[in-house]
């Protein structure tokens, strides 16, 4: 079975990943966000969203071939297929943060405490990791920038 994973579960994410369980029952699904009470309205009766009919979409699918979780890091590594929806900027450092830097920091904080040694060179990697969350918040404006001044254009 092929498995999909979606990054974010708003407007965006969690209607297309239900449309895509629908259609395509053979396929697993796993639409996954940071915020538990997203997660939670989506493993409920009452959608986090109104779309004309996706709450019957979704009754059809989840539990079967479309899941929604928190655990980012588990369904990234088993999914085959990822989509990221995540709206914006702050949405993808936090994300990114979460799910990346505050592992890479204290597994390399454990690896440095059992070692004893080397302590600068994995302050250095955590900086640097730090300094990559920045260059695409960079990056990021500009795109915003850049598609704002050909739609005001």
């Amino acid at each position: 079975m092929v498995k999909i994973c979606c990054i974010g579960g708003g407007y965006v994410g969690g209607p297309t990943m239900a449309v895509i369980a629908l259609k395509c029952p053979s396929v697993e699904v796993v639409v996954v966000d940071i915020s538990v009470p997203r997660i939670a309205a989506w493993n409920s009766e009452k959608l986090p969203i109104y779309e004309p009919g996706l709450d019957d979409v979704v009754k059809h699918c989840r539990g079967k071939n479309l899941f929604f979780s928190t655990d980012v890091e588990k369904h990234v590594a088993e999914a085959e297929i990822i989509f990221t929806f995540i709206g914006n900027s702050t949405s993808i450092q936090e994300m990114f943060r979460r799910s990346v830097i505050e592992r890479f920091t204290a597994m390399f904080r454990r690896k440095a405490f059992l070692q004893r040694n080397g302590c600068d060179e994995f302050a250095e990697a955590e900086s640097n990791m730090n300094d990559r969350v920045a260059g695409y918040q960079q990056y990021q404006d500009a795109t915003v920038f850049l598609f704002n001044t050909i739609v005001t254009t």
